[in-house]
């Protein structure tokens, strides 16, 4: 029942018992919110973040930034829209190119890269001030009127390492992954509305726009022989540019995302799969999203081992504002899933998803645990359930698996040094092939 749910604090506790406990203080939701999460239930317990006393007026518990900061984490206002990376005295050279992208939002691939990138950094918390200056600074790519955010370091003579991360965070997820790639020229941009990327009105904020601008972000720089590394909302993105365009890459590695089509929004495990429906509904979705906050009330259950109280306050920096959350994260994640009764969505993976059980390739897996959508199980092609992870390397070709133990979904956070090692030796191993 939901009292010895609550009392023993089984990370197995049927969701409903924890919607009928909802507002409920005396039952210690945030206690009972780090063992849940830790199994890899995320974020479901991030509904009742506001256990604590938000209101139904309130932003899911965040504290909003002080006028200064919600100015500038706004600053392209010019422009209509929430763009966060500042203006400045930006300087840089036109490299102008056509487009060919089939995905369909409109960006075209002219760019003015530009070195300026730190423009407002000071209205940033310390933490990620201390971040940029560690990668010595931040730019930005001016991608037909929409600024991209990036960083970029290690020597440009080394191999390109490409980082692709996902919802709700920005390259600064990569941080103590970065140190670990010795010797690579390693970039990591914001995608378009998060991090310090701009966030126009007027964009959809689906994975195929995004792959639109990561395309004219690949010209603009003028980038080849690439290491793809994608995790979250970056293997959508990433990996469809990848089926697009593989003459530019020499690897791909993927982590905690999804690399395969499902049968339904049920194939995803208990409870984040009730979570992930929940999200998928007409006003539901954008409650939680929004006035709930469960993407960023819930960032300790991503994880085995928490994010320290700075690296959250990072995080939520950029999204003080819940209509900002809704346009961008629900069409980039919850509402974008690969299950048939999305056409769209199941289209747009199955693409990438016969380029990758096609591509000769060198490709890296990394399976979580216990992860998050790492657990996610498929019929693989004996007639057998598989983890998402040992069906890429049964179906893929030249593929590689390998474990990451004690990890959430933002492996990043709990094994950063782990991953990063991963990384750094296959991609020095793809390079020689």
């Amino acid at each position: 029942g939901s009292e010895m749910c609550i009392r023993d604090r089984h990370w197995w506790c049927e969701p409903q018992h924890l919607r009928l406990l909802h507002g409920d203080e005396s039952l210690g939701f945030r206690t009972m919110e780090v063992r849940i999460m830790k199994f890899s239930t995320i974020a479901l317990a991030a509904v009742f973040a506001c256990a604590t006393g938000c209101s139904d007026d309130d932003d899911g518990g965040q504290t909003p930034p002080s006028d200064s900061s919600t100015t500038a984490s706004t600053g392209l206002g010019d422009s209509g829209s929430s763009g966060l990376v500042g203006s400045g005295d930006d300087t840089g050279t036109n490299t102008s190119t056509g487009s060919n992208s089939s995905t369909g939002s409109g960006a075209s691939t002219g760019g003015e890269s530009s070195t300026g990138g730190d423009a407002g950094l000071a209205l940033w918390p310390q933490a990620y001030q201390d971040f940029i200056a560690d990668v010595g600074g931040s730019k930005v790519v001016d991608l037909d009127g929409v600024q991209m955010h990036y960083i970029e370091t290690g020597p440009t003579d080394g191999e390109t390492v490409l980082l692709i991360h996902g919802i709700p965070t920005h390259s600064y997820l990569w941080r103590d992954v970065i140190p670990e790639l010795d010797g690579k020229h390693v970039i990591a941009f914001d995608l378009i509305g998060f991090g310090r990327s701009e966030r126009p009105d007027d964009l959809p904020y689906t994975p195929a726009m995004q792959v639109e601008f990561m395309q004219a972000f690949v010209e603009a720089l003028a980038l080849d022989d690439i290491h793809l590394v994608v995790h979250d909302l970056g293997g959508p993105v990433g990996l469809r540019w990848a089926s697009e365009y593989p003459q530019r890459l020499r690897s791909i590695s993927m982590f905690e995302t999804l690399w395969t089509t499902l049968p339904g929004i049920d194939s995803v495990p208990p409870p984040f799969g009730e979570l992930l429906a929940a999200m998928r509904l007409p006003d539901v979705g954008e409650d939680l999203v929004g006035r709930q906050n469960v993407f960023l009330a819930g960032l300790d259950g991503f994880t085995t081992g928490g994010v320290a109280s700075e690296d959250k306050e990072v995080y939520e920096f950029p999204w003080d504002d819940p209509e900002d959350r809704i346009r961008v994260f629900l069409p980039s994640g919850p509402r974008a899933f690969p299950v048939p009764e999305d056409p769209v969505a199941f289209d747009f993976v199955n693409a990438y998803e016969q380029f990758l059980a096609q591509s000769p390739l060198p490709k890296l897996v990394l399976d979580a645990d216990p992860g998050t959508l790492s657990m996610i199980e498929i019929l693989g092609p004996q007639g057998t359930d598989l983890r998402i992870a040992d069906y890429a390397a049964e179906v893929f070709p030249n593929t590689t698996l390998a474990d990451i133990t004690d990890a959430g979904h933002f492996v990043q956070e709990d094994a950063p040094a782990s991953l990063g090692q991963a990384l750094n030796t296959f991609i020095d191993d793809a390079a020689l092939r």
